[in-house]
């Protein structure tokens, strides 16, 4: 992953800017210095500047005097044009012409600087100037592979979302369609997008139940609670409802979140009291863990609050959960004569295939990795007879300091990096491995 802070540029001064001309007026190509005006330019050379060394990736929103509104991206590697297309599409922006160019400073890697000429309606361009920022805060996590690039995006501009909280927006609907089948992204994005104030509610729902730092949190959810039913009675459509209330429902029933853990994790898990569900497929899960990431997704599913059971590996994006519950069922039988009930987990990377198949290997490492560090950010320590609980992590069920993961299809060679995650977490005093290890069977078991 890249290193991407976002840069911020302060006000140019007379002399800098004198100093900018002096090393630049030669190194810009002429078809750049054709398109841009001098006070322009010098603001493109300040974030080229801050870009030596240090951020792979910048951009800049233009209003120019002409009425036309501008999107400048600077990188050391061109985006493709059909790939920007789609992403400004996603926005809910259209891409009408786009200009490129490069820089050289020095010995340093050469610059792109890609201009984009975007339109829409007057309401739309006014979002855009009015969410600026976050607008240039989703590009820069697009680039950094923190987002995913799809279409309910366009809740950036339309109700003002971070990068972060979009993310957290897009699990909660990946959730949903691995516990309702019968719905479609399509279908869902459709929905939000139309009631995006209400699904703006949702997201704080979530965020009122699991912020560390809200006070009186009781209040906080009651009021958003309040507010999204006078706002669910407006809704006409039967399956608009049917699918907003599954996304509350969801956060009623969540019990945690690695969503406020710092530094932010690599993937956003929650916990879930399958008990509250309204409606889920049987059997019922006694909990399960969601996770999250642009490039993993993945669930584990636990029949009660001691039980066992292996990862998968699995190539069905669409429905993986269902094929992991009847996996549960079955290791539930298995284990109906010893102690624990049966668990089972699995995950899927999606757009695999964009991999080449040397990459593929280490790449589905790298995600399980992620996979394992999500169930564990939700897992309690036990230190002597404490359990500590994770920290920034609001808690809304009772201690949990147990995890079991096995091997299973698709994982039997990853045992050792599983053991090696608990490793690190030994390292920094937090987490024990049980010392029930097999070459083929990784048990973590949060002690300490």
């Amino acid at each position: 992953m890249m290193d991407c802070e976002k840069p911020s540029w302060p006000t140019i001064h007379q002399k800098q800017a004198l100093d900018y001309y002096g090393k630049y007026r030669k190194l810009f190509e002429p078809i750049y210095k054709e398109a841009t005006l001098p006070e322009q330019a010098a603001k493109d050379i300040q974030i080229i500047e801050s870009m030596q060394g240090k951020n792979p990736f910048a951009s800049r929103l233009i209003r120019h005097k002409s009425g036309r509104t501008y999107v400048k991206l600077f990188s050391t590697k061109a985006v493709e044009l059909t790939k920007m297309i789609q992403t400004f599409d996603h926005f809910g922006i259209t891409c009408l012409h786009e200009l490129s160019s490069s820089v050289t400073n020095g010995e340093n890697q050469p610059t792109i600087i890609q201009r984009f000429e975007v339109g829409g309606s007057s309401d739309d361009q006014t979002k855009l100037y009015d969410q600026a920022e976050r607008f240039r805060e989703a590009l820069h996590a697009l680039r950094c592979d923190t987002l995913l690039d799809d279409e309910l995006n366009r809740l950036v501009l339309l109700e003002g979302l971070s990068h972060r909280e979009m993310s957290l927006l897009q699990s909660l609907r990946q959730y949903q369609l691995q516990i309702n089948p019968e719905l479609s992204a399509i279908k869902i994005n459709r929905v939000l997008l139309q009631h995006h104030s209400l699904a703006g509610l949702i997201l704080h729902l979530f965020l009122a139940r699991f912020d560390p730092e809200i006070k009186n949190r009781n209040k906080a959810f009651k009021e958003l609670t309040e507010l999204i039913e006078i706002a669910l009675a407006q809704v006409v459509n039967l399956q608009d409802d049917q699918v907003l209330r599954g996304l509350a429902n969801i956060v009623n029933s969540a019990v945690r979140t690695n969503y406020f853990q710092t530094p932010t994790p690599a993937a956003i898990a929650f916990k879930i009291d399958c008990s509250k569900i309204d409606k889920m497929p049987t059997p019922r899960p006694w909990r399960e863990i969601f996770v999250f990431a642009p490039h993993v997704e993945g669930i584990h599913l636990r029949g009660g609050k001691v039980a066992r059971g292996g990862l998968r590996f699995s190539d069905r994006l669409e429905d993986y959960r269902t094929e992991v519950l009847g996996l549960m069922k079955t290791q539930m039988v298995k284990n109906a004569i010893i102690v624990p009930l049966g668990a089972k987990g699995g995950f899927v990377i999606p757009r695999l295939e964009e991999r080449t198949k040397k990459q593929q290997k280490d790449w589905v490492a790298t995600q399980y990795k992620i996979f394992i560090r999500a169930l564990l950010d939700l897992t309690d320590n036990r230190v002597e007879e404490r359990v500590i609980h994770p920290e920034n992590v609001v808690i809304h069920d009772e201690d949990d300091p147990y995890l079991v993961v096995a091997a299973d299809k698709g994982t039997a060679s990853f045992s050792d990096l599983a053991n090696n995650i608990a490793e690190m977490n030994i390292n920094s005093g937090s987490v024990m491995l049980s010392p029930l290890v097999a070459p083929t069977v990784t048990i973590i078991k949060k002690l300490a």
